[in-house]
C-alpha cells in the first residue's frame, strides 16, 4: 500500500509538473504595456469604422452642491479623420435631441455641414469647425475622453509615470489584469490650461483648472486600468487629475474620470459609460467642490452605410 501511494503521488507529480511546463508564461510588465499600446491603436482605428448613439447628460452644482442647471444631449457619434494628418481624427455629433426635444432638419444639416467641411483650408480650420458644431449645445466642455482610452500608457509618457502590475476579480466576464499608473514628473504633454478654447490634441492631456494657473502648478495623473488578461484590451479605466494650490501648498483633486467598457460585436470592446467630475476650489469655504459632472452612455454601435470621405 505505501509503494502504491508513492507511486501514484509521483505519478501525479509528474503529471502536474507537465501541465505546468505547458502553461505559457506569464507577461512581464514591460510586455503587457507594449501589447496592451497596441491595443489602444487598434481601438482608435476600429472606432473611425463605427457609429454610435451617445447620450451626454451635463449638471451644473452650486455652492450648496445642489443642481443650478442641467441638460442631455442626444447624438449620431462618428470619429472624423484629420486629412492631413497621418492617424489623427476628430470626434463628431450629430446632434438629434436636447432635453428629449428633437433637432429639426438634422439630418440635412449634417448633410451641409460635411459639405462645407471639405473646403476647410488647414486642419486647424477644419477641427474648429466640427468642435463648434458637435459641442454647441453643451453646458460643460469636456472632448476626446471616448477616443483616448489609457493616456498614461501612452510610450512618450513611460518616463514619467511608475506602474505597478497586480491581478484582480472578474470584470463582464474577463478575467482581469489591473496596472495602477502614477506620474512621478511633470511633462509638456499633460498640461494645465485655464483657457476656454478647445484643447490641443496634440497633446495626451490639456486640463481646465477652473482657477488661473498662476494659483496652481504641478498637474499629476494618477490612473487604475483593468485589462482583459487574454486580449489586453481595456475593460475599465479611473483617472484623477491633481494640482498643487500655491496659496495652502495642498495637493487637491480637479477632475475624476470613470471609463468602463463592453463586450461588442466587433474587433474591439466598446465603451458603456463614461463620467467626469470637475472640482473647482471655493475660495470662501476653503474646501474643494464638485461643480460639473458630465455622464456620457453609449449604444446601437454599427457600421456607417455611407463612406466619410475627407479632402486630402
Amino acid at each position: 500500500m505505501i509503494r502504491l501511494a508513492i507511486f501514484l503521488l509521483s505519478t501525479l507529480l509528474f503529471f502536474y509538473s507537465e501541465s505546468l511546463a505547458q502553461q505559457p508564461p506569464e507577461l512581464q510588465l514591460d510586455e503587457i504595456l507594449s501589447i496592451a499600446r497596441d491595443r489602444i491603436e487598434t481601438y482608435k482605428s476600429a472606432f473611425r469604422n463605427l457609429v454610435a448613439t451617445e447620450m451626454r447628460r451635463f449638471v451644473v452644482f452650486d455652492r450648496k452642491g445642489q443642481i443650478k442647471k442641467s441638460r442631455t444631449v442626444k447624438s449620431n457619434f462618428i470619429v472624423y479623420p484629420l486629412p492631413q494628418t497621418t492617424g489623427m481624427a476628430e470626434e463628431f455629433r450629430q446632434i438629434l435631441e436636447v432635453d428629449g426635444k428633437v433637432i429639426s432638419k438634422s439630418e440635412v444639416r449634417a448633410e451641409k455641414f460635411f459639405a462645407n467641411l471639405l473646403n476647410s483650408v488647414s486642419n486647424d480650420e477644419l477641427r474648429k469647425k466640427i468642435l463648434d458644431e458637435s459641442y454647441r449645445y453643451d453646458l460643460v466642455n469636456v472632448i476626446g475622453y471616448t477616443t483616448s482610452p489609457g493616456i498614461c500608457l501612452s510610450s512618450n509618457l513611460r518616463n514619467v509615470f511608475r506602474y505597478k502590475l497586480s491581478t484582480t476579480e472578474n470584470i463582464i466576464g474577463h478575467k482581469i489584469v489591473k496596472i495602477d499608473c502614477e506620474q512621478t514628473s511633470e511633462t509638456p504633454l499633460i498640461r494645465l490650461s485655464d483657457s476656454k478654447l478647445f484643447p490641443d490634441n496634440r497633446l495626451v492631456a490639456d486640463i481646465d483648472a477652473g482657477v488661473p494657473t498662476s494659483e496652481v502648478s504641478d498637474l499629476r495623473l494618477k490612473a487604475t486600468i483593468w485589462l482583459d488578461s487574454e486580449t489586453l484590451q481595456i475593460v475599465k479605466e479611473t483617472r484623477e487629475f491633481t494640482v498643487l494650490m500655491l496659496e495652502t501648498g495642498k495637493r487637491v483633486l480637479i477632475q475624476s474620470c470613470n471609463l468602463k467598457f463592453n463586450n461588442s460585436k466587433f474587433e474591439i470592446l466598446t465603451p458603456e459609460i463614461i463620467t467626469i467630475d470637475l472640482f473647482r476650489p471655493d475660495r470662501k469655504d476653503q474646501i474643494l467642490k464638485l461643480a460639473e459632472r458630465v455622464e456620457i452612455n453609449y449604444s446601437e454601435f454599427s457600421r456607417p452605410d455611407i463612406e466619410i470621405k475627407v479632402k486630402s
